[in-house]
């Protein structure tokens, strides 16, 4: 499996007790890579997956809240070629 890291460019939350899969869309941008959460809208979950090209998967199996902080870096594992950010 193909993975980066990325630098988050906003702050989620990862709910207690839970494996939280968050999806991404990753890009260059000043020779750095950046992972930007990708949110539902909608009604559908679907949209998504094609508007996302990685995921960073968050292992929380403490009795509190995680998060992931805009700036922190991650690991992201690749679904989709990295794209260029203008």
């Amino acid at each position: 499996k193909a993975t980066v890291t990325a630098k988050m460019t906003e702050t989620i939350e990862a709910f207690k007790g839970f494996q939280t899969f968050v999806r991404v869309c990753v890009y260059r941008h000043n020779g750095h890579f950046l992972a930007k959460p990708v949110s539902a809208s909608g009604a559908s979950l679907l949209s998504t997956l094609t508007n996302s090209n990685g995921i960073v998967i968050v292992n929380n199996d403490k009795n509190q809240n995680a998060e992931l902080k805009k700036g922190q870096v991650v690991e992201v594992t690749l679904l989709k070629n990295i794209i260029e950010k203008p």
